[in-house]
C-alpha cells in the first residue's frame, strides 16, 4: 500500500510563510453566490411535448376513471376509448364536458391546451 502526501508550496519567489492565494474568488465563494433553481419549481422543457400517458396518471384522471388495472371505477373506463372516440372528440370532452353531454358528472379539468391535446391523442390510440 502506498501513501501519497502532497505539501502545499508557495509559488517561486514568494516566502514560505506568505499568504499566497490564487487570483479570483475561491470556489466555495462562487458556489455560495450562485442561486440554484429549485427542481420542484423548474418549468418543464418547453420544446418537448407532454406525454399523454404520464399526464393521465399525474393530472387526476385516474381519481375517477380506470385505465387497465389502475384507477377508480366511478367514471368511464378509458382502456378502449379510442375505439369509440377520435382525438378531436376527446379534446372537445376535455375542454367542455357539459357542452358535449349535459348529463356529464365530469368537471372541466384544469389542463393547458398542450396537455389536452397530448391526453386526447394518447387516449385515441387506446383500442
Amino acid at each position: 500500500m502506498f501513501l501519497l502526501v502532497a505539501f502545499a508550496r508557495a509559488p517561486a519567489g514568494e516566502p514560505a510563510g506568505s499568504s499566497w492565494a490564487p487570483e479570483g474568488p475561491a470556489p466555495q465563494d462562487t458556489m455560495q453566490r450562485y442561486e440554484y433553481p429549485d427542481p420542484r419549481l423548474a418549468p418543464l422543457e418547453p420544446t418537448l411535448p407532454p406525454h399523454g400517458s404520464i399526464l393521465v396518471q399525474t393530472r387526476g384522471c385516474l381519481e375517477c376513471h380506470r385505465l387497465g388495472d389502475r384507477g377508480a371505477r366511478s367514471g368511464l373506463d378509458l382502456s378502449g376509448v379510442g375505439r369509440r372516440l377520435n382525438a378531436v372528440a376527446i379534446e372537445r370532452l376535455l375542454k367542455d364536458p357539459h357542452g358535449v353531454n349535459t348529463e356529464a358528472s365530469m368537471l372541466r379539468p384544469p389542463l393547458t391546451k398542450a396537455e389536452v391535446t397530448a391526453i386526447a391523442e394518447f387516449l385515441a390510440r387506446l383500442r
